[in-house]
């Protein structure tokens, strides 16, 4: 057992995918040895929720508050410079193995009913490598409460070309509204991006830099990072994306965070997505890639 938890290979043709049962991370990925993800290594604790799974919501809650059907609730704040609680319960929390093959694995995990949550989820991820697809991700949240819970599933991969530094890669966006908030992180307006709207074609990322939640226009979207010698593509449904050019760790991928609802879910007037007993919510993911 390492510090990051048990270490499952997949492998499937060219593809090789690494996973550790801590926050069913995915903590290495390569296509004909090229790495796909920033790594981190097994016997670690990974930096910056690095490829994590994230519920019952993803990014952050404002000072920890919401409220369901008149009754407020306060998660603990574990991002004290935002005041917020961030990335949910399960990144940091060991999974269970319920299956696993050559080129498969499927973990399984609990959201445990507390006082600040007192909701019970059962969660799953499921790995799958395809020789000609890549890396297809498909995580599920299924609520066994007998009441209905508020839900939002979130993931934060940074994909990488190789590690080459991002000023030197190209990157391509879908066509994007860029999240304006209040300084609650009330949602306030989707506006038109104005900085992303050169990278609806392939263009030089240079000095850009973001960290930004967006709403994504289309029902499918590809991002893709192009370097030198490899391009990396992630692929969702997601109705939300959080991007983050990753000055944390020096440029070296670009994380790109499918999420089912943006920044502080809980607390938008627009959110839905409670979960009636026995209900679930999905989110899915693919990272593939090609040589250049």
């Amino acid at each position: 057992m390492y510090l990051s938890g048990k270490e499952i290979i997949l492998q499937k043709g060219p593809y090789e995918a690494h996973i550790v049962t801590v926050g069913a991370a995915l903590c290495k990925l390569t296509y004909k040895g090229y790495n796909l993800v920033l790594e981190h290594d097994a016997n670690s604790v990974a930096n910056a929720h690095l490829n994590k799974i994230l519920a019952p919501w993803p990014n952050r809650i404002y000072a920890g508050n919401y409220s369901i059907d008149g009754t407020e609730y306060s998660l603990p704040i574990n991002d004290k410079s935002s005041n917020c609680a961030i990335h949910g319960m399960l990144a940091w929390s060991l999974w269970k193995v319920k299956k696993r093959t050559i080129d498969k694995l499927v973990l399984t995990n609990y959201v445990v009913a507390n006082p600040y949550y007192p909701f019970m989820l059962k969660a799953k991820v499921t790995y799958k490598l395809s020789k000609n697809f890549g890396l297809k991700v498909n995580i599920k949240l299924t609520n066994i409460s007998s009441h209905k819970a508020p839900v939002a599933i979130g993931v934060h991969p940074y994909i990488t070309s190789n590690n080459e530094k991002i000023d030197q890669c190209k990157l391509v966006l879908p066509k994007l509204y860029k999240a304006v908030f209040d300084d609650k992180f009330i949602l306030k307006e989707l506006s038109d991006c104005k900085d992303e709207q050169k990278f609806t074609q392939a263009n030089l990322i240079g000095a850009y830099q973001v960290d930004n939640c967006f709403s994504v226009a289309q029902d499918e979207y590809t991002v893709t990072l192009i370097g030198s010698k490899i391009s990396t593509y992630l692929k969702s449904n997601s109705k939300y994306l959080q991007l983050y050019s990753a000055e944390k760790m020096n440029r070296e991928g670009f994380a790109v965070e499918p999420m089912t609802d943006c920044v502080n879910a809980f607390n938008q007037k627009h959110f839905k997505d409670y979960l009636e007993p026995h209900d679930s919510l999905k989110l899915s993911f693919i990272i593939s890639a090609q040589e250049n």
